[in-house]
């Protein structure tokens, strides 16, 4: 057991690293987005960028659901299985952009108010909405952690570059959205070369039909959950920018900002014990004393953040984005709990998928339209969107165990499990 403990912790640090990088080169880019691009030309930035998460996040599922499979597969039928939904992600991804694209044009020839251009560049940004979620599914199945850090990594630490290279050609709104299109691209490609060995056809062969049913069953569930994720996430940021006045919204959007690095801890613990539970599940083995430590690890690293937040509000904006995003800091230790409330209901979501689980996805599907109802009917200031925020997740996260617990492991008896472990 320890020799396994510690590989997960080395596994946990690799993946914590690549996602540090990750977010350290997301958050540079917003920091000098907000600084150059202003308040009010900042709103509009990141209120397209939260649209583009909420399109990209189900996306995600197609990584959940190849990992789960490729983790409790030998690694030839798991690489004949990647192929496959590779080759149809490249026939199919540019043939959707296509279609947004003359959608977005047709809108625009019907309204003058619709910002055509800024959303032909946001759907650049979205061309391998299905391929880097693919390639990541692969290497995290497979545990090849290294590798999964190196491409997250690549997919943040040049965003602040190419922003820079593109703001210096005077391009304004379109250097923030051009420059992440561009880094987006580059990381799909990193992880394609890094899973090349995966790609041969005399590697791979034809998948095997069960394997493909058997990610095809997880995946509208996934789609469900961690789209209704993404919506618990981003929702408000993009209710503040309709409800509230410009400056109020980018001052709202840069602390979310700042908020959601809590959103580390829950990510790297998912990325590493999702394959893990999935394989300890399929071989007999209890599960629920991974799922407190997942939650708990979330909620303790969360609260701490808050604290911090709390205290040091007001230097941390002024140094991050500069006087004019001052006033953002009233709110940031209120966001930054919301978001540890949220980054909570994550980490039980992927291990109940894990488990093949699927009802804590239903579950928060009704918390994400519970959400959208909330912020329609309570919105006149930040603090409400707030309030709105943490009510919903915490009802999600108190649902949990009546919902879940028949199909699934409950918190209560994970923490009881864990406590026996504990005391052995």
């Amino acid at each position: 057991m320890r020799p396994r403990g510690g590989h997960a912790v080395g596994s946990g640090l690799q993946v914590a690293v690549g996602l540090g990088l990750w977010n350290l080169g997301n958050y540079a880019f917003f920091l000098i987005a907000g600084r150059v691009l202003g308040p009010a030309d900042y709103g509009l930035v990141a209120a397209i960028l939260s649209g583009v998460l909420v399109i990209q996040t189900p996306f995600t599922s197609l990584q959940t659901a190849l990992a789960r499979v490729v983790s409790s597969t030998p690694p030839a039928r798991g690489a004949a299985l990647y192929r496959a939904a590779l080759r149809t992600a490249l026939r199919w991804t540019p043939a959707g952009a296509a279609v947004a694209a003359l959608a977005v044009i047709a809108a625009g020839a019907v309204r003058d108010d619709v910002p055509v251009g800024p959303l032909l560049a946001a759907i650049v940004v979205l061309l391998p909405v299905a391929v880097f979620p693919l390639v990541l599914g692969q290497l995290q199945g497979e545990r090849r952690f290294g590798r999964y850090a190196l491409t997250m990594a690549a997919f943040g630490l040049p965003r602040p570059v190419m922003l820079l290279a593109l703001v210096g050609g005077g391009l304004g709104i379109y250097a923030a959205l051009l420059g992440t299109a561009a880094t987006t691209i580059l990381a799909a490609v990193v992880g394609v070369l890094f899973t090349a060995d995966r790609l041969r056809a005399t590697a791979a062969g034809p998948p095997d039909p069960a394997l493909v049913r058997a990610m095809g069953a997880s995946l509208l569930p996934l789609l469900v959950g961690v789209t209704a994720v993404a919506v618990m996430s981003n929702l408000d940021v993009i209710a503040a920018k309709l409800a509230l006045d410009p400056v109020d919204a980018g001052l709202f959007a840069s602390a979310a900002v700042l908020a959601k690095t809590v959103f580390l801890v829950p990510q790297a613990i998912t990325i590493v014990l999702l394959p893990r539970v999935a394989h300890r599940h399929a071989t007999g083995l209890p599960t629920e004393a991974l799922l407190a430590v997942s939650l708990g690890a979330t909620l303790v690293l969360g609260g701490l953040c808050t604290l911090a937040a709390l205290v040091l509000a007001d230097p941390i904006m002024t140094i991050t984005f500069g006087e004019e995003f001052a006033d953002g800091a009233s709110i940031l230790p209120e966001l930054t709990g919301a978001m540890t409330l949220i980054g909570a209901a994550l980490t039980l979501l992927y291990h109940q998928v894990a488990l093949g689980s699927y009802r804590v996805a239903w579950l928060l599907a009704g918390a994400a339209g519970a959400l959208a109802v909330g912020l329609a009917l309570v919105h006149d200031t930040a603090g409400h969107i707030i309030a709105v925020d943490a009510v919903v997740a915490t009802a999600a996260l108190l649902a949990h165990d009546p919902v879940c617990g028949r199909s699934g492991d409950t918190i209560v008896g994970g923490t009881r499990a864990l406590l026996r472990t504990r005391a052995a």
